[in-house]
């Protein structure tokens, strides 16, 4: 269900938790179009053939219905991934190439609710195009839906500067650690453990700062340079086990065998970015 729901929300709405209601109704009115797609309107021939053929898009409409359940049966299958989404980390969008059959399926829904209250001249009966109050309903309410859905998909564009501040601030950051650090070699650690601190790693370098390698295991030697700094993200307290701003990066210099080191500098870089620049013995 999960999978599903992603699957004809994302091209509206992004991912499905930042947005839940927004994306409950973009769900509702995607079904709704999908279903008034695959309906099998009767249509007169204007080349004056035997009236009540199915409409010449149908098979096409059914065609790709079909292709949007059967891959998101197989996507939940062999992608299970997709059923878990992690807040504030990255998430798998394998199923972002259902797009077009998402957006298609919804073009045609529109188009024929549109229509909806108007029959194709049948040239055999000679009978012209109905018009009236259901002409003009159908026409509001795909007008209405157009609108509803594309103002939704209007507010979920991204934000022009990145939340935790980008480039910018991460430069900045670097700018202060190099205040700190001069041009001293310094030893670079991530907490958690699992999260390389590369992003604050390619701003030092290229402002200038020798940056010591870690070792094969991916490990940081404190004692191989003057200066250790540490970036921690707050995000991890609960899986680290201490919090960044002092607890996490104490029990990470006793791990290290470093308890010697003494506290030049800690700031904050963004939501997601404890620095601490530490001088060792």
């Amino acid at each position: 269900l999960l999978v599903g729901l992603r699957s004809i929300t994302w091209p509206f709405t992004g991912l499905i938790t930042d947005r839940a209601m927004a994306s409950l109704a973009t769900a509702m009115i995607v079904a709704l179009l999908v279903a008034i797609a695959l309906v099998g309107r009767r249509r007169g021939d204007p080349a004056g053939l035997p009236a009540g053929g199915l409409l010449p898009d149908l098979p096409m409409t059914r065609w790709l219905a079909a292709g949007l359940g059967v891959s998101v049966v197989l996507l939940a299958t062999f992608a299970p991934s997709l059923a878990v989404i992690v807040p504030e980390l990255p998430n798998d969008h394998y199923h972002a190439f259902l797009d077009p059959i998402v957006l298609a399926l919804v073009g045609v829904g529109l188009a024929r609710l549109w229509s909806a209250g108007t029959t194709v001249r049948d040239q055999s009966a000679g009978t012209g195009p109905a018009s009236g109050a259901g002409s003009v309903a159908s026409r509001l309410a795909a007008g209405a839906l157009a609108l509803v859905l594309t103002s939704i998909a209007v507010t979920a564009w991204p934000p022009m500067v990145a939340p935790d501040g980008g480039w910018p601030l991460v430069d900045e950051a670097s700018a202060r650690v190099l205040a700190s650090t001069g041009l001293e070699p310094v030893s670079l650690a991530g907490i958690p453990p699992f999260k390389s601190a590369d992003a604050l790693r390619f701003p030092l370098e290229r402002r200038g700062t020798p940056v010591l390698p870690a070792d094969p295991d991916g490990r940081t030697d404190p004692a191989g340079a003057p200066m250790v700094v540490i970036v921690c993200d707050p995000l991890f307290d609960e899986v680290v086990g201490a919090a960044c701003g002092g607890p996490a990066e104490d029990a990470w210099l006793v791990d290290a065998g470093a308890e010697g080191t003494r506290l030049v500098d800690r700031f904050e870089a963004g939501p997601r970015r404890v620095i601490s620049i530490y001088e060792t013995p």
